[in-house]
């Protein structure tokens, strides 16, 4: 070390430059070298802890399988609870799927420490079936019978094959029979276990936040461990919940949470931190249905099918979100939509056509006057001895981009000489008087189907009246036998098939116009990965993968 600072000190002062910017370069290269060396030899993969914490508008209260039904909740029983699909080693169909066979891994345990065994599955789907807890999973369930085989084992009988059974199955969230099992029925939705669960799954509940008039602020939850599964990369998940939208997505902009879901995208021209968008597609769709029976002129297919060409879906999806919504022109988005540009498998859109069907129809314009424009005036048509006027009323419940929506059609119809008036309603209003007793011409609505191959609920005609949900009240026997087919068989081949020719004879009796699918956006702060995008039932499943999230990273060799 003395002889190379001799050697320095010998140099004139323009060679020690040089001799530094070597040195430097050198060092440089060897950095770079080393860099590419490792780069090559190793690879980066999640690593355990961590904190994530999500926003959300609204409050728990019933973290509860049995009687979860907001988001909130879903969610919660997402984290805290697992499915059949996670703690069993073999789930099988027997006697042509009227039977299933299942058995449980033997080291599953709840949070407090108890075994889980076939006695919770089955008193959990008792419970679905108990009318006095009013579980919304109950239809479902009904006409299942569990039957315990040993501590492990059980069987499920079902009176007829349903080929969508084997998902109802796999996701089925399990209760603890032994923390319900002497709770009276009536006694659960005031359970302080609906607040405190005790779980199986890849979290347990740690402790939450309320405020002196009962406003819960924060939820926290700690890792578990699934025996018996993968484990979780995240250590904590913590939740805060907040009172509107405002608060939410000004909490995110701060980074007091790390990712919220976004349900209008409108709210992210108020978003001003970086984020990761996560997109979600979600079966769910959006639809104006028809009832026939309220208004003459749609009883005719010319009018139905010429409200359906007048309108410019796409148009539609780029004003009320940005684009990010599946153009559908069909009762599944499977069959409709491409869920990667967002645009419709088939055009649909010609207004020319939609005047020309209405015009051969005989629903003609009346002259026009010198006080009247063109886009003033609206079809009539005799019909026996009544001069008929194209004037329709549709039901909007109160929901910001169905307003948005309803206006666009209104303006669309009426270009090809459609009245159509907008009657606004709650959301409960719509469910509660105008949906139960079908008291509309038209309504804008979204169906959220259990699986989007099975239209039974929605379109079969044994649904067409309170409580079921075939709005358009559409009857067809040839829907219908194609709907029974598709549900009975266990050939994916064969639904798949069945399942095409039954859109097609919905989509060309024009019972609706189909609008759109709109995507679930989740942002996320770019710290987290493994969230992956996809199809997913609901929002609330976006935690059904949690086990693939991280915060963390460390580099291993190859």
């Amino acid at each position: 070390m003395t002889e190379l600072k001799k050697i320095f000190t010998s140099l004139s002062g323009k060679e020690r430059s040089v001799f530094v910017l070597a040195a430097a370069v050198g060092i440089i290269a060897l950095i770079t070298l080393a860099t590419i060396v490792i780069g090559q030899i190793t690879k980066v993969v999640p690593a355990k802890g961590g904190t994530y914490t999500e926003g959300i508008v609204g409050q728990p209260a019933l973290i509860n399988p049995v009687l979860a039904e907001t988001e909130i909740d879903k969610a919660l029983v997402r984290l805290t609870f697992s499915r059949l699909e996670d703690v069993a080693s073999k789930i099988e169909p027997e006697n042509n799927g009227k039977t299933w066979r299942v058995r449980i891994k033997d080291d599953v345990k709840w949070s407090d420490g108890e075994k889980l065994t076939s006695d919770d599955i089955i008193f959990t789907v008792a419970m679905i079936n108990d009318p006095e807890n009013k579980s919304p999973l109950r239809a479902f369930w009904q006409g299942v019978a569990a039957e315990r085989i040993s501590e492990l084992e059980l069987q499920f009988s079902l009176a007829a094959p349903y080929s969508f059974f084997s998902k109802n199955l796999a996701g089925l969230y399990i209760i603890p029979a032994h923390i319900f099992k002497n709770v009276p029925p009536q006694n659960w939705r005031i359970s302080d276990y609906n607040l405190k669960p005790v779980g199986s799954g890849f979290y347990k509940f740690d402790t939450f936040g309320r405020k002196s008039d009962g406003f819960i602020t924060d939820y926290a939850l700690k890792e578990k461990g699934l025996t018996g599964a993968t484990s979780t990369f995240v250590s904590d998940v913590r939740f805060k919940f907040y009172e509107n939208n405002d608060d939410l997505i000004t909490a995110f902009n701060r980074g007091q949470v790390d990712g919220i879901g976004i349900q209008s995208t409108k709210d992210l021209d108020n978003v001003r931190r970086s984020y990761k968008k996560n997109i979600f597609e979600i079966p769910s769709y959006y639809a104006v249905f028809f009832n026939q029976a309220k208004n003459p002129a749609l009883r005719e297919w010319a009018v139905r099918k010429a409200l359906t060409l007048t309108i410019d879906k796409k148009k539609i999806g780029e004003q009320v979100f940005g684009g990010e919504a599946a153009v559908i022109n069909g009762p599944t988005i499977i069959k409709n939509a491409n869920l990667e540009t967002g645009e419709a498998t088939s055009s649909d859109y010609s207004p020319e056509t939609a005047i020309q069907l209405l015009e051969g129809a005989g629903w003609k314009l009346p002259d026009s006057s010198v006080n009247q424009s063109s886009t003033s005036l609206f079809r009539e048509k005799i019909i026996g001895k009544e001069n008929i006027k194209l004037e329709l009323n549709l039901v909007v419940p109160k929901i910001s981009f169905l307003n948005d929506t309803a206006a666009l059609l209104q303006e669309m119809w009426q270009k090809a000489g459609f009245r159509v008036n907008l009657v606004s309603a709650t959301p409960q209003e719509a469910m509660e008087k105008i949906i139960k007793n079908r008291d509309y011409e038209m309504i804008i609505f979204g169906n959220a189907p259990n699986d989007p191959q099975d239209l039974y609920p929605f379109w079969h005609s044994s649904e067409r009246f309170a409580p079921g949900l075939n709005l358009s009240l559409y009857n067809s026997s040839r829907a219908d036998g194609l709907m029974e087919t598709i549900r009975q068989s266990l050939i994916p081949e064969e639904r798949a098939s069945k399942l095409m020719d039954l859109t097609n004879t919905i989509e060309n009796d024009y019972p609706a116009v189909f609008l759109y699918s709109p995507y679930y956006l989740y942002l996320t702060n770019k710290n987290l990965g493994g969230v992956g995008d996809g199809l997913i039932s609901e929002p609330a499943d976006r935690f059904v993968g949690v086990s693939r999230w991280y915060l963390k990273t460390v580099r291993v060799l190859k």
